[in-house]
């Protein structure tokens, strides 16, 4: 229950990027911008190998955006690490609140 309770901010900057794109580009250009989107977030976030384990500027890119903090935010809670999850929780949310609320600006 603690997993969706701290996903929920990862859910709205999800749903916000997604009004956001969907505000600012026409309906055939909104499925390749979201699929590049999908595929940063993948590779910016360290689905598909850990950034702990990466040096340098690639690490500290990735930790710009909130992608690798809501993965992080994901196996802290799931591993009961949950001491840990404040920083996470805080950079998820604020990026969160940011982009829905320049989507909402830009929706209306």
């Amino acid at each position: 229950m603690l997993a969706f309770a701290v996903l929920a901010p990862s859910a709205v900057l999800f749903i916000a990027l997604g009004i956001l794109i969907g505000s600012l580009f026409s309906d055939k250009a909104v499925g390749g911008v979201a699929s590049i989107i999908v595929n940063l977030a993948a590779i910016l976030g360290g689905m598909f190998f850990p950034l702990r384990t990466m040096k340098g500027a690639f690490a500290v890119i990735a930790y710009i955006f909130p992608f690798a903090h809501a993965i992080d935010l994901a196996a802290y809670v799931l591993s009961g690490q949950c001491s840990d999850i404040l920083k996470s929780l805080l950079v998820v949310t604020a990026y969160a609140a940011a982009i829905l609320a320049v989507s909402l600006i830009v929706f209306k």
